[in-house]
């Protein structure tokens, strides 16, 4: 039996998040089902649905850095690249050399 994907939607997911979130406090804070058996096995999943939102929190802050660091990186790979641009064109000024690295390996 195949199961149906659909597109994820990381604005939906946050939304669907906090809207249980918010219904199992609500059912929570019920006189009537303070009561219930059920309720460990609400307050459980409460706990962990907390816990998910604190994980994306943090999780959005580690992609925000990983993606800052990945923007250097590829400006200090240009700046080298550039760098390594001006000495072959020196060298192939200077000498009879034919074969370019830069092409070569980088495709640039």
């Amino acid at each position: 039996m195949a199961t149906k994907s659909f597109p994820f939607n990381e604005e939906f997911a946050s939304i669907y998040l906090e809207e249980k979130i918010g219904n199992l406090e609500v059912l929570l804070s019920n006189d009537e089902f303070a009561a219930s058996e059920e309720r460990a096995v609400c307050e459980a999943t409460l706990d962990k649905l907390k816990r998910l939102r604190e994980l994306k929190v943090k999780l959005e802050v580690h992609e925000q850095d990983i993606k800052m660091k990945y923007l250097i990186a590829m400006r200090e790979r240009n700046v080298y690249l550039e760098k390594l641009k001006m000495i072959e064109g020196f060298c192939f000024n200077a000498v009879s050399y034919t074969h370019l690295t830069l092409p070569t390996i980088y495709s640039v």
